[in-house]
């Protein structure tokens, strides 16, 4: 649990996470009011299982913070803070009272080293023998706030309620390929897929055939994997 004295510890925050433009891959879970941002990223990463080794950029009304992150977007303040410093309060506070919807949300950026540096133009130019190619993600995570429940006796906090598909494996990029995946799955079917997979010349398509053979699901959601992971947060 954060060090942050808020004097809301007897209340959490139960709050949505979804892919952006991927409303169908979602988690609802519960976090504690006195929790801060560094918590709720911790959160995130085990939510979808990303890696912790990558740059973020977290925003929320006006508010963004970032870690080694030098392309944060044109007319992008950004600002390095410690999380752990910051109040998740201070961040729920702000989407509630924000009356434009698309703005109803803490925004979580998740991408990899490689394209953190790369120049917008650049993104369809990705050199599939660049070291850096396999670590390739871009992610966002759109949160929102639902409502304040009281603590349970014994509860662990933060904890997952649910959540829809799997989350994005390494082999995903971004949530286009997560979607052309998903459809080709439901079109054609594993085994055609992989096939025509293996006989296309092209890498950005032949990495998804190990995927495929180790009988990935995008349609199954281990939330008990999800628990386990957010159980270690505030014990290291």
């Amino acid at each position: 649990m954060s060090e942050l004295d808020s004097g809301n510890s007897d209340q959490v925050y139960q709050m949505k996470a979804h892919v952006y433009h991927l409303h169908n891959v979602w988690r609802r879970f519960l976090i504690s009011k006195d929790s801060s941002l560094e918590e709720l990223r911790r959160t995130v990463l085990c939510l979808f299982s990303f890696r912790e080794d990558f740059p973020y950029l977290l925003r929320y009304g006006e508010v963004r913070y970032s870690e080694d992150w030098e392309g944060g977007g044109k007319g992008e303040a950004l600002e390095e803070v410690d999380l752990a410093t910051v109040p998740l309060r201070e961040a729920v506070e702000v989407i509630k009272a924000e009356k434009t919807h698309a703005k109803k949300y803490i925004i979580y950026r998740h991408e990899s080293p490689s394209h953190v540096h790369m120049m917008d133009d650049d993104l369809f130019n990705i050199d599939a023998d660049d070291e850096d190619f396999d670590d390739y993600a871009n992610w966002s995570i759109a949160i929102s706030y639902e409502v304040e429940q009281p603590v349970e006796e014994n509860g662990q906090y933060p904890f997952c309620l649910a959540g829809g598909r799997a989350s994005p494996p390494g082999e995903i990029f971004n949530y286009a390929d997560y979607q052309w995946l998903i459809n080709e799955l439901k079109r054609m079917g594993r085994s055609k897929l992989t096939d025509a997979l293996k006989r296309a010349d092209d890498p950005d398509y032949n990495r998804f055939v190990p995927l495929l053979e180790s009988g990935f699901d995008p349609d199954l959601f281990d939330i008990d994997s999800v628990n386990r992971c957010l159980a270690g947060i505030g014990k290291k």
